[in-house]
C-alpha cells in the first residue's frame, strides 16, 4: 500500500517547519509546556486549517518537532551564543523583551548549530524570510547579523 502524497514541495513543508517552529517557540516562551503539549496543540488547532479556501501547507514534521524539542533541551546554550552576538549588535532595540525576535533567534541558532544537512545560507535566509513578515530593516539586520555571527562562531 503506498503512503498517502504529502502536498507541497519538500522545500515548502521545511519552510512551514521552519515558521511552525518559531511560532510554538514563542508559545514555549509565554506558557512553558512542554514540547508534547505544544506538538498536541499545533495539531489540533492548526493541521487542516484553512486560509481562503486553501488549505495552509503541513510542515515538515519531523524538522519541526526536532526544532522545537532541541531548543527546549539546548535552551541554555542557546541562550549563551545569542546574547553573547546579541550584546553587539542590538542597540536601541528592546531584544530581551521581545519574544518573537528571540524564537527567530532561538530556532536559527539551534538549526545552524544542529543541521548540517542544510546550508548556512539557506537557514539564514529562511528565517530572515521570517523576520521579515513581522519587523521592519532595524529587525531584519539584527537577525541576520547574529545569525551570520553565530554561523562564523560554528565555522559553518
Amino acid at each position: 500500500m503506498n503512503a498517502p502524497k504529502l502536498k507541497g514541495s519538500k522545500k515548502a513543508r521545511l519552510s512551514m517547519a521552519r515558521l511552525a517552529a518559531v511560532q510554538t517557540v514563542y508559545q514555549w516562551l509565554q506558557a512553558g509546556a512542554s514540547v508534547k503539549d505544544i506538538l498536541s496543540y499545533y495539531d489540533q488547532y492548526y493541521t487542516g486549517l484553512k486560509l481562503d479556501e486553501d488549505e495552509i501547507l503541513p510542515p515538515d514534521r519531523d524538522l519541526f518537532a526536532n526544532l522545537l524539542e532541541g531548543v527546549q533541551t539546548q535552551f541554555d546554550s542557546l541562550n549563551t551564543m545569542i546574547n553573547q552576538h546579541l550584546n553587539k549588535r542590538s542597540e536601541g532595540i528592546e531584544t530581551k523583551k521581545d519574544l518573537l525576535i528571540l524564537s527567530i533567534l532561538y530556532c536559527g541558532v539551534y538549526e545552524l548549530m544542529n543541521h548540517q544537512e542544510y546550508d548556512p545560507p539557506l537557514i539564514i535566509s529562511e528565517y530572515l524570510h521570517i523576520t521579515n513578515s513581522f519587523y521592519d530593516d532595524a529587525e531584519i539586520k539584527l537577525v541576520n547579523g547574529v545569525l551570520d555571527s553565530a554561523k562564523k562562531t560554528l565555522n559553518r
